[in-house]
């Protein structure tokens, strides 16, 4: 039981920790495709 609740919390902390290099790497993303169009 208390590792499913570790695991769980880990998890949670993972994302928060995941939510911003997604973020910047949709950014870099849509800055190659117009990047790209202009080409």
């Amino acid at each position: 039981m208390t590792r499913l609740r570790t695991k769980r919390k880990f998890e949670k902390k993972n994302k928060l920790n995941y939510d911003h290099p997604n973020l910047n790497f949709l950014r870099l993303k849509h800055l190659l495709e117009t990047m790209n169009e202009n080409h």
